[in-house]
């Protein structure tokens, strides 16, 4: 997420840090799935679903009423990065 996700959605500069901690941890967690070619592909994404489950009630919790502006937004950074991806191909 970029910072205007963050700005946009009106966060302090330390709720920011703490968002991007709790991001990069769920990152980190991911990325350990992805190397661990003992699970199955149905384990590997059931686990990234509790991962990413975990990550955004954490991030609710911490942005509370500004995280909708905060989904909002990122989603359409998301959407705009595909719509670009889909341009050069």
């Amino acid at each position: 997420c970029s910072l205007e996700c963050f700005k946009g959605a009106g966060l302090s500069d330390q709720h920011r840090k703490a968002a991007k901690d709790i991001i990069a941890e769920g990152n980190k967690k991911n990325s350990a799935l992805t190397a661990n070619y003992k699970l199955t592909d149905v384990a590997r994404e059931a686990a990234k679903k509790i991962i990413t489950d975990e990550k955004n009630a954490k991030l609710r919790a911490l942005m509370g009423d500004k995280y909708k502006a905060y989904s909002d937004i990122r989603k359409k950074q998301k959407e705009a990065a595909a719509a670009k991806e889909a341009a050069k191909n």
